[in-house]
């Protein structure tokens, strides 16, 4: 394989995952349940408002990786107390470009835990 098939992906910082997550999460139309992450959070009786509460105040617990899933995106888990519950939450940053706002980044939450 040479060179110019290599597709490289920046490497997605600390500072720079959470300033997108800051930006992303203050528009909740941008964050986006997956089926499993909404399964667990009526499993543990989490709202999706105490999941926007920890997106703006979080520690990360997994560094920002980029993901070769079928989520695509940088994936990352953090933690956070809301309310009522001290939560880690996977996410993934991910870039829809067929969006038709022209807000094509957005958060995929793909798993919420009760620790």
């Amino acid at each position: 394989m040479t060179s110019d098939n290599i597709i490289r992906f920046r490497r997605l910082s600390r500072d720079q995952a959470e300033i997108l997550i800051h930006e992303i999460s203050r528009d909740s139309k941008r964050v986006v349940l997956s089926r499993h992450a909404k399964e667990r959070m009526i499993e543990r009786r989490v709202t999706f408002k105490e999941v926007i509460v920890c997106l703006d105040r979080f520690t990360f617990f997994e560094e920002p990786s980029w993901s070769t899933t079928h989520h695509g995106g940088y994936r990352m888990t953090i933690e956070a107390r809301s309310t009522d519950h001290y939560l880690r939450i996977g996410l993934s940053l991910n870039n829809d470009t067929d969006a038709e706002d022209g807000e094509d980044n957005y958060i995929l939450i793909i798993t919420v835990i009760d620790i």
